[in-house]
């Protein structure tokens, strides 16, 4: 080896010059030469490819990466250089033109020539900055793993501001040797206009770890114990069996998702470690965010790391569900929160350090560029960055060095790095801002193909630029394709961080950013005119930014659908609320009118679902589309409105306007004509009436609704408002039946109803029906019975968070472990249903559970809590729709009054005495009236009990006991029940 080849690796030579690439700078012997930094730039890199052609294209994006140029620009520098070079002959002794096509450095080199593209020629990766300043935190998430591994489940939110590391700490974490051999799932919520799209950065690493791990058995895992999150991801499954899966998941509600989820991810990180990754929570749903806290507070072993980074400003300012969920899981100390600081000056020193190895930077670089950023660093690496591409920092053999004096270096970059953004996104060449333009109105992820239609570009052109931008790390980064059998094999791109895309974003005008985004939205319907639903959020979006209304509202209606599918009302009542909010924006009001009913018809239901039928909310709703569909005439959607409104005033007990409703709803029915609005319409008819205590008019209605259905088979189906009218009619009519005196012919009646709801499979209806029987067997006195439906009942609404069929199968189920030998426990559980229905609006049924309540009263000590019982149900008797049981209230007071008058003295009997037992006697008269008038002969026959055992006490047998053995003669079946077993004790 020569001794020009052992000399330092920091220059090329080429006679009489030298190029001396650690100062910056040329020199010719030992003179430099005046050159301006961009024309330097251009000699350096044809210097570095002796005898190659070097491509005018290719030293534009060499040399003026971040600045939009002309042609004419490169020949000043190639101008500027032969001038300097004094290269004016021919041939050219150093620069070589090569017509149309660029240029080639013809002198002979020599000295020492980096090879392009060596390590020590190419900036190090911008792209992961290490985590610097991080150790603590890293050291956090390290302990955490390891309670992890020992089936501790761990919960971590990394808060911090944009820009601050979260990703990178996170992608730190996981590349170290504690967890580089874990199984990782990570989601990415993204920014989304009105409502989220339920549960995405759920699904999406759950697409992920059906990719990454194996897919078997995850289908096989999600089959069993998640199937409704299975019928998300179709493309897991055969097209009939995504199908088939999808049509037997019908009526499920969304409490049902998240225990499904809960249950799914425990068995999976029962033998291995899991770490779910969710960024961006900030953007997420309230579906998610809810998963969270339902997978914090569970306390089941599992080996699952879940780790969700979010901007804390930002969730605050949005009042965010994360921050309420945040703050309930730390003050039970079920969570930790890593939230991450500003770096160090420290810190910046040992970033330059990692990233210029052999640097030979002065010591107050480091200073310098953290009293530029505040320690941000985003801010840090932005800096950085520029100092590269303006050529202070410059890579020579020794390692990186600063060609500029410090006490001459300026930053020319501002504090915000928002206009760091836009300063390189004004310089860009017009295609490039195009191009960046469309992507940044498109999303955040987005296929070259995708934009190349939107800006009328050519792919393969589009592709080239969209590959330049992310291997020169400008704007956008190549993203990482969601490993799904059907994902796209082209290639995805997305911005280096969302700061950069929002920057963006606001330098469109704003008309031109209407255009752009009624075209991606064109383009997405072009792309997927066989099955918009799935992407019905972005298309809302982009034709609502783009000033479409009747697409937008089109698309919301999409998106509701497709929240519903993935049993997410709160999305899906997002979705319809931002649909409302843009039909002002239409300019015929009929067609107002029209989308107004088409979005609050469904949006009952998904209020429902939220609030409960007997919430304001729901009732609100539907009195507004009622008077919209009045304005309208449209009768099979008024129809519709009417059943809602009514169920909501049922459950509400509003006597006057549930019947009212339940007239109108008959008279809209006739005009339809179809069976199966009238037997919806008999149906609520006959269940109104029922509770108002008119039984045989409701039996004979109710068994019309049958006879309808029997010679008109599938005219009910499951998805109607409220439960299967079929199974309801039966369900009721066995109700009244009891009421009636035929105790058997009820107890046939609700199986009947069980055998359809358990044959339809729809848990709403499986709930009521249960509840229905329960209350059946409850008044034959069966408690075995009733403690088995009820509690299958409660299981049910339970399961599927159904509140009404909740608290009334818990107040059956109370009732029966009273009349099993537990009192307290039941009196417990009555009083708890009670508070339950109380807080979901429902007053159906309150009268009812009072009486249960004053039963309980009875016991010794109990008896002022048992008439004040009695006392508040036969008020609401008289306010309320709900009527059927007054007779017993009425029944229940006597008898309470008796048991009081039995606790005064034993003396001879005092006034008080008599005057109690008058009272009560009058009590039983009043229930008996109000039995006979109505019809109810099972609870006549429980006041004849009543006046008889009255009649006893008196040292009486006399019109008491006869009233007794003419009412039990009267009963032709029901006699093993409990009221005619007491009926034939007292006769004797």
């Amino acid at each position: 080896m020569g001794a020009e080849d052992a000399g330092p690796r920091d220059a090329i030579v080429f006679a009489p010059f030298c190029l001396d690439l650690r100062a910056g700078r040329l020199l010719r012997g030992s003179q430099p030469v005046p050159l301006q930094p961009k024309a330097l730039a251009v000699l350096r890199h044809l210097a570095e490819r002796p005898g190659a052609l070097v491509t005018k294209d290719e030293l534009l994006d060499a040399v003026w990466a971040d600045t939009a140029v002309t042609e004419n620009t490169l020949t000043q520098s190639i101008r500027q250089l032969r001038q300097a070079l004094q290269d004016d002959s021919t041939p050219a002794r150093f620069i070589e033109t090569v017509h149309r096509r660029g240029f080639r450095f013809v002198a002979l080199v020599s000295g020492n020539i980096r090879a392009p593209g060596s390590e020590s020629a190419a900036a190090p990766s911008a792209a992961n900055p290490f985590a610097v300043g991080r150790a603590t935190e890293l050291q956090r998430l390290d302990e955490l793993l390891g309670k992890t591994r020992r089936g501790q489940r761990q919960v971590v939110f990394v808060a911090g501001e944009a820009g601050i590391g979260k990703t990178t700490l996170i992608q730190s974490f996981l590349a170290a040797p504690a967890a580089s051999q874990t199984l990782v799932a990570r989601g990415q919520a993204v920014e989304q206009t009105g409502a989220c799209e339920p549960y995405l950065p759920v699904l999406d690493a759950l697409g992920r770890l059906a990719g990454i791990g194996n897919p078997q058995r995850v289908v096989s895992l999600l089959r069993r114990t998640a199937p409704a999150w299975l019928a998300q991801m179709p493309w897991l499954l055969e097209p009939a069996d995504a199908a088939a899966l999808r049509q037997s998941l019908m009526d499920v509600h969304p409490e049902r998702m998240l225990r499904e989820i809960a249950v799914f991810l425990e068995e999976f990180a029962a033998t291995e470690t899991l770490i779910l990754v969710l960024e961006d929570l900030h953007w997420s749903d309230a579906s998610t965010v809810e998963l969270l806290l339902m997978l914090a507070q569970r306390s089941e072993p599992a080996q699952l790391l879940v780790i969700g980074t979010y901007r804390p400003a930002e969730a605050s300012v949005q009042e965010h569900p994360l921050v309420r969920a945040k703050h309930t899981l730390q003050l039970r100390h079920q969570c930790t929160e890593l939230a991450l600081e500003y770096l160090t000056r420290a810190d910046v020193e040992a970033y330059l350090d990692r990233r210029f190895p052999r640097a030979q930077f002065p010591k107050a670089l480091a200073g310098l560029i953290h009293e530029h950023t505040d320690g941000n660093p985003l801010f840090m690496v932005a800096v950085v960055d520029q100092l590269i591409t303006r050529g202070w920092l410059v890579a020579t053999d020794p390692g990186w060095a600063l060609v500029v004096p410090l006490e001459a270096l300026r930053l020319e970059v501002p504090d915000d790095l928002r206009e760091m953004i836009r300063f390189q996104f004004q310089g860009m060449s017009p295609t490039d801002s195009s191009l960046l333009e469309a992507a940044c109105v498109s999303g955040n992820m987005f296929t070259a193909g995708e934009i190349a239609e939107v800006i009328d570009g050519g792919l393969l052109a589009v592709e080239r630029a969209c590959e330049h931008l992310a291997r020169t790390y400008r704007f956008l980064r190549v993203a990482e394709n969601k490993a799904m059998p059907r994902a796209r094999a082209a290639r995805q791109y997305a911005f280096i961080h969302a700061l950069h895309q929002h920057v963006i974003y606001e330098e469109i005008p704003v008309g031109r950013r209407r255009r752009w985004h009624l075209r991606i939205g064109e383009a997405l319907e072009r792309a997927h005119d066989d099955g918009t639903a799935q992407n019905a959020f972005r298309l809302a979006t982009h034709f609502e930014r783009g000033g479409d209304p009747v697409r937008a509202i089109t698309y919301l209606a999409a998106a509701v659908a497709e929240a519903q599918q993935r049993f997410a009302p709160r999305e899906a009542i997002g979705c319809l609320e931002a649909a409302l909010g843009l039909i002002q924006d239409l300019p015929d009001a009929q067609e107002r009118r029209r989308r107004e009913i088409d979005l609050r018809i469904p949006l009952s239901s998904a209020l429902n679902l939220v609030y409960g039928y007997a919430s304001d909310e729901v009732r609100e709703n539907c009195e507004r589309t009622r008077v919209l569909c009045e304005q309208d005439g449209s009768l099979a959607k008024l129809y519709e409105v009417l059943y809602a409104l009514w169920y909501s005033q049922q459950v509400r007990a509003e006597k006057d306007a549930a019947r009212a409703t339940a007239e109108r709803l008959m008279e809209v029915a006739e005009r339809l004509g179809s069976p199966e609005h009238r037997l919806r319409a008999a149906c609520a008819h006959g269940r109104t009436i029922l509770t108002e205590g008119n039984c045989h008019e409701a039996s004979n209605t109710l068994q019309a609704v049958i006879a309808a259905c029997e010679t008109s088979p599938g005219t009910a189906d499951g998805n109607v408002y409220g439960p299967d009218p079929l199974v309801a009619a039966y369900s009721n009519r066995g109700w009244a039946l009891w009421l009636l005196g035929y105790p058997d012919s009820a107890r046939q009646s609700y199986r009947k109803a069980l055998s359809l709801a358990q044959g339809a499979g729809l848990p709403f209806t499986l709930a009521a029906t249960h509840a229905h029987a329960a209350l059946v067997e409850l008044l034959c006195g069966n408690a075995a019975e009733t403690f088995r439906l009820a509690d299958r009942g409660l299981a049910l609404a339970t399961a599927h968070a159904f509140p009404v069929w909740r608290g009334v199968a818990t107040a059956f189920r109370g009732w029966a472990q009273m009349r099993l030998g537990n009192p307290t426990a039941g009196d417990e559980e009555i009083r708890a249903a009670i508070a339950l229905l109380d807080s979901s609006g429902t007053k159906l049924t309150r009268p009812l559970l009072l009486a249960l309540l004053a039963e309980s009263g009875l016991r010794p000590g109990k008896l002022p809590e048992g008439l004040a019982s009695v006392h508040e149900g036969l008020r609401l008797t008289q306010t309320t729709l709900d009527r059927f049981y007054e007779p017993e209230l009425w029944r229940l007071k006597g008898e309470l009054l008796l048991a009081q008058s039995k606790e005064k003295k034993k003396t001879p009997r005092s006034a008080s005495r008599n005057a109690q037992a008058k009272e009560a006697e009058q009590c039983f008269q009043c229930a008996l009236k109000i039995a006979r008038e109505r019809g109810a002969r099972s609870l006549e026959l429980r006041v004849a009990m009543s006046l008889a055992r009255l009649e006893q006490m008196e040292g009486k047998r006399g019109t008491a006991h006869d009233l007794l053995a003419s009412v039990y003669g009267w009963f032709t079946e029901g006699h093993d029940t409990l009221d005619l077993q007491e009926a034939r004790t007292l006769l004797g």
